[in-house]
Protein backbone atom coordinates (compact mmCIF):
# COMPACT_ATOMS: atom_id res chain seq x y z
CA UNK A 1 0.00 0.00 0.00
CA UNK A 2 1.22 3.37 -1.17
CA UNK A 3 2.00 5.94 1.93
CA UNK A 4 -0.17 8.44 0.62
CA UNK A 5 -3.13 5.65 1.03
CA UNK A 6 -1.80 4.58 4.28
CA UNK A 7 -2.59 8.42 5.18
CA UNK A 8 -5.79 8.23 3.90
CA UNK A 9 -6.33 4.95 6.13
CA UNK A 10 -5.26 6.50 9.20
CA UNK A 11 -7.15 9.57 8.43
CA UNK A 12 -10.19 7.71 7.70
CA UNK A 13 -10.03 5.14 10.77
CA UNK A 14 -9.43 8.43 13.37
CA UNK A 15 -12.74 10.01 12.11
CA UNK A 16 -14.09 6.55 13.37
CA UNK A 17 -12.47 6.73 16.60
CA UNK A 18 -9.39 4.02 16.11
CA UNK A 19 -5.80 4.94 16.81
CA UNK A 20 -3.66 3.94 14.36
CA UNK A 21 -1.05 3.10 16.63
CA UNK A 22 -0.95 2.06 20.34
CA UNK A 23 1.54 1.49 23.25
CA UNK A 24 2.15 -2.06 24.44
CA UNK A 25 2.70 -3.35 28.19
CA UNK A 26 6.39 -2.49 27.85
CA UNK A 27 5.72 1.18 26.62
CA UNK A 28 6.63 0.56 22.86
CA UNK A 29 4.69 1.65 20.39
CA UNK A 30 2.94 -0.43 17.88
CA UNK A 31 1.48 0.61 14.44
CA UNK A 32 -1.73 -0.84 13.36
CA UNK A 33 -0.85 -2.59 9.92
CA UNK A 34 -3.12 -0.98 6.85
CA UNK A 35 -5.09 -4.00 6.59
CA UNK A 36 -6.07 -4.61 10.05
CA UNK A 37 -7.30 -1.06 10.17
CA UNK A 38 -9.82 -1.93 6.88
CA UNK A 39 -10.90 -4.98 8.81
CA UNK A 40 -12.27 -2.96 11.48
CA UNK A 41 -13.37 -0.05 9.58
CA UNK A 42 -15.21 -2.94 7.49
CA UNK A 43 -16.65 -4.83 10.41
CA UNK A 44 -17.97 -1.12 11.08
CA UNK A 45 -19.82 -1.08 8.20
CA UNK A 46 -16.99 1.46 6.54
CA UNK A 47 -16.67 0.99 2.51
CA UNK A 48 -13.01 1.79 2.45
CA UNK A 49 -12.86 0.78 -1.27
CA UNK A 50 -12.97 4.78 -1.50
CA UNK A 51 -11.83 6.63 1.68
CA UNK A 52 -12.38 9.87 0.64
CA UNK A 53 -15.88 9.06 0.30
CA UNK A 54 -15.99 7.61 3.11
CA UNK A 55 -14.45 10.30 5.30
CA UNK A 56 -16.63 12.55 3.65
CA UNK A 57 -19.98 9.95 4.64
CA UNK A 58 -18.31 10.55 8.57
CA UNK A 59 -18.08 13.93 8.32
CA UNK A 60 -21.89 14.13 7.17
CA UNK A 61 -22.80 11.65 9.94
CA UNK A 62 -21.04 13.85 12.45
CA UNK A 63 -22.42 16.93 11.74
CA UNK A 64 -26.05 15.83 10.85
CA UNK A 65 -26.16 14.50 14.31
CA UNK A 66 -27.13 16.94 17.04
CA UNK A 67 -24.91 15.51 19.71
CA UNK A 68 -22.36 12.56 19.98
CA UNK A 69 -23.64 9.25 20.63
CA UNK A 70 -21.27 8.48 23.48
CA UNK A 71 -18.54 10.35 25.57
CA UNK A 72 -16.20 8.83 27.43
CA UNK A 73 -14.05 11.03 29.94
CA UNK A 74 -11.85 11.10 32.86
CA UNK A 75 -13.08 12.33 35.95
CA UNK A 76 -9.44 14.46 36.29
CA UNK A 77 -10.01 15.79 32.88
CA UNK A 78 -14.06 16.53 32.82
CA UNK A 79 -14.34 18.58 29.34
CA UNK A 80 -14.94 22.46 29.60
CA UNK A 81 -17.92 22.12 27.16
CA UNK A 82 -20.57 19.92 25.73
CA UNK A 83 -20.99 20.49 22.04
CA UNK A 84 -24.22 19.86 19.57
CA UNK A 85 -25.05 20.67 16.11
CA UNK A 86 -27.57 22.65 14.05
CA UNK A 87 -28.53 23.25 10.58
CA UNK A 88 -28.68 27.05 10.16
CA UNK A 89 -29.85 27.37 6.74
CA UNK A 90 -31.45 24.03 5.80
CA UNK A 91 -35.12 24.19 5.07
CA UNK A 92 -37.82 23.14 7.12
CA UNK A 93 -36.11 24.54 10.38
CA UNK A 94 -34.09 27.09 9.19
CA UNK A 95 -32.40 28.25 12.75
CA UNK A 96 -33.89 31.47 14.59
CA UNK A 97 -31.06 32.21 17.05
CA UNK A 98 -33.33 34.52 19.25
CA UNK A 99 -35.74 31.76 19.83
CA UNK A 100 -32.95 29.46 20.71
CA UNK A 101 -33.52 27.05 23.91
CA UNK A 102 -31.77 24.06 24.72
CA UNK A 103 -32.87 21.92 27.71
CA UNK A 104 -30.53 19.21 29.54
CA UNK A 105 -31.58 16.34 30.90
CA UNK A 106 -29.20 14.04 33.10
CA UNK A 107 -30.22 10.46 34.51
CA UNK A 108 -27.55 8.26 35.97
CA UNK A 109 -27.68 5.25 38.05
CA UNK A 110 -27.77 6.58 41.30
CA UNK A 111 -29.18 9.72 40.68
CA UNK A 112 -32.19 12.13 40.69
CA UNK A 113 -32.69 13.35 37.18
CA UNK A 114 -30.67 16.93 36.87
CA UNK A 115 -32.54 19.08 34.64
CA UNK A 116 -30.80 22.17 33.27
CA UNK A 117 -32.14 25.20 30.70
CA UNK A 118 -30.02 27.73 28.81
CA UNK A 119 -30.69 30.56 26.38
CA UNK A 120 -28.99 32.10 23.71
CA UNK A 121 -27.14 34.47 26.37
CA UNK A 122 -26.43 31.17 28.21
CA UNK A 123 -24.60 29.15 25.11
CA UNK A 124 -21.37 29.75 22.75
CA UNK A 125 -21.53 30.26 19.68
CA UNK A 126 -18.10 27.99 18.48
CA UNK A 127 -18.14 28.12 14.82
CA UNK A 128 -20.02 27.52 11.24
CA UNK A 129 -19.31 24.60 9.20
CA UNK A 130 -20.55 24.16 5.27
CA UNK A 131 -21.07 20.93 3.89
CA UNK A 132 -22.98 20.98 0.32
CA UNK A 133 -25.21 23.21 0.24
CA UNK A 134 -25.91 23.59 4.54
CA UNK A 135 -24.41 25.13 7.13
CA UNK A 136 -24.38 24.23 10.24
CA UNK A 137 -23.55 26.01 14.05
CA UNK A 138 -21.91 24.61 16.47
CA UNK A 139 -22.89 25.46 19.58
CA UNK A 140 -21.54 24.54 23.30
CA UNK A 141 -22.57 25.18 27.12
CA UNK A 142 -21.06 24.20 30.10
CA UNK A 143 -20.18 20.53 30.97
CA UNK A 144 -21.87 19.83 33.74
CA UNK A 145 -18.71 19.61 36.85
CA UNK A 146 -21.16 17.75 39.62
CA UNK A 147 -20.88 14.63 38.52
CA UNK A 148 -18.63 12.09 39.86
CA UNK A 149 -17.37 8.73 38.13
CA UNK A 150 -20.36 6.86 36.76
CA UNK A 151 -22.62 6.37 33.79
CA UNK A 152 -25.06 9.29 32.29
CA UNK A 153 -27.72 9.83 29.78
CA UNK A 154 -27.95 13.54 29.09
CA UNK A 155 -30.91 13.94 27.18
CA UNK A 156 -30.62 17.10 25.12
CA UNK A 157 -33.54 18.52 23.44
CA UNK A 158 -33.03 21.72 20.99
CA UNK A 159 -36.02 24.16 20.20
CA UNK A 160 -36.50 26.83 18.04
CA UNK A 161 -39.99 28.31 16.23
CA UNK A 162 -41.82 25.11 15.76
CA UNK A 163 -39.09 22.69 15.65
CA UNK A 164 -37.40 20.49 17.75
CA UNK A 165 -34.47 18.11 18.26
CA UNK A 166 -33.59 15.42 20.83
CA UNK A 167 -30.52 12.75 21.47
CA UNK A 168 -29.30 10.86 24.11
CA UNK A 169 -25.57 11.25 24.48
CA UNK A 170 -24.54 8.12 26.82
CA UNK A 171 -21.28 9.60 29.07
CA UNK A 172 -19.48 7.53 31.20
CA UNK A 173 -17.42 9.12 33.35
CA UNK A 174 -14.19 6.95 34.19
CA UNK A 175 -11.51 7.12 37.23
CA UNK A 176 -8.12 8.63 36.58
CA UNK A 177 -6.88 4.85 36.51
CA UNK A 178 -7.96 1.77 36.16
CA UNK A 179 -7.52 -0.38 39.75
CA UNK A 180 -4.14 -1.35 40.49
CA UNK A 181 -3.66 -4.20 42.80
CA UNK A 182 -1.32 -3.20 45.91
CA UNK A 183 1.01 -5.80 44.53
CA UNK A 184 1.70 -4.39 40.88
CA UNK A 185 1.85 -0.26 42.59
CA UNK A 186 4.66 1.45 43.06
Amino acid sequence: MAEEEKEKLEVLAAAYGIQPSYSDIWGNTKTIPPETLEQVLGAMGVDVSNPQEALQHAEHRSWNQLAPPVLVVSIDQLPADFFFHLPSNSSPGALSEKELQVRLEITGENISPINHSYHLEQLNFKKDHQIDDITYKCWSFPFPSTLSIGYYHFNLTVAYENHKHQQTTLVAICPQQAYLPPALQG
